[in-house]
C-alpha cells in the first residue's frame, strides 16, 4: 500500500530508525505547531559506544546558515556521524553527533563561538544509528512524503496506535 501525507509531526524523525526495523505505519497524523527536538530530549539510554553531544544553536538566520555548513564540515573531515536539522521558522538549529570526545569538544567549542547564537549543550549515552554523510535537514511547517507501507497487519496496527498517542 502507497500512504501519501500533506504534513508530518516532528514525531516523524523520531520513529524513522524503529520503521527501518518493522515498516512505517500506515497513516500519519497532523504536523503539531511546533517541532521538538529529538537530540536534546533523548533520554540517557546507551545503545552505542563512544560519546554523543546535542547543540540547539538560536540566533539570527544570517549567523545559522553559515554555522551550519561549517559544523557540517567540520564533523565530517573529524569522522564524526550525526545530523543536523535546522528550523528555520524558529531561527534554531540542531546539531546531533556521536563520535570521540576530543572531536565532539572541538564542535562545540566552534559552534560556541560563534557571533550572535546561543549555544546549549547536552551530553547524551550514544545512539547509534548515524552515518559520515552528516546530513543537513531542513524542517519546514509543511512538508510532504509517500511512504510504502509494508508487514503484517498486526505489526502496522501497533505502529498507527503509537504514531497516534504521539501526534
Amino acid at each position: 500500500a502507497v500512504l501519501t501525507q500533506n504534513t508530518m509531526t516532528g514525531c516523524l524523525f523520531a520513529l524513522c530508525a524503529s520503521v527501518a526495523l518493522a515498516g512505517p505505519p500506515p497513516l500519519l497524523a497532523a504536523r503539531a505547531p511546533s517541532v521538538v527536538m529529538g537530540g536534546m530530549e533523548q533520554k540517557l539510554t546507551p545503545l552505542a559506544s563512544g560519546n554523543r553531544v546535542s547543540l540547539q544553536l538560536s540566533g539570527p538566520t544570517a549567523s545559522l546558515e553559515p554555522l551550519a555548513q561549517s559544523c557540517v564540515g567540520m564533523a565530517r573531515s573529524a569522522g564524526l556521524t550525526g545530523i543536523v536539522y535546522s528550523l528555520e521558522r524558529l531561527a534554531r538549529l540542531e546539531i546531533v553527533a556521536e563520535g570521540g570526545r576530543e572531536h565532539l569538544d572541538a564542535l562545540v567549542d566552534h559552534a560556541a563561538a560563534a557571533a550572535d547564537v546561543e549555544c546549549k549543550v547536552e551530553w547524551q549515552a550514544p545512539v547509534g544509528g548515524y552515518d559520515e554523510a552528516f546530513p543537513l535537514v531542513t524542517l519546514r511547517p509543511q512538508m510532504s512524503a509517500v511512504l510504502g507501507v509494508h508487514g503484517d497487519k498486526r505489526t502496522l496496527d501497533y505502529y498507527t496506535r503509537h504514531l497516534q498517542v504521539e501526534a
